[in-house]
């Protein structure tokens, strides 16, 4: 799992076999054609890795916070 904001960060974290969410502050969804969602906002990115099965879902589990998602 990978956040990138920059396109090359994106397509290097594909390639290296990462789901990708784009941070699209710096640059667009469409610079950050990579990434499998995209957000730009820190709430969104917490969306994007629920919808991609990284967090658990809206079940009222809490979810795991940044220090528990490393590795």
């Amino acid at each position: 799992m990978a956040v990138e904001d920059a396109p090359a960060g994106a397509e290097a974290a594909r390639a290296a076999g990462c789901r990708v969410i784009g941070f699209a502050t710096a640059y667009g969804p469409g610079a950050l054609a990579a990434a499998h969602a995209h957000a730009v906002s820190h709430t969104e990115v917490r969306a994007a890795l629920s919808a991609l099965g990284v967090l658990p879902g809206s079940g009222g589990d809490r979810a795991p916070g940044p220090a528990t998602m490393a590795g």
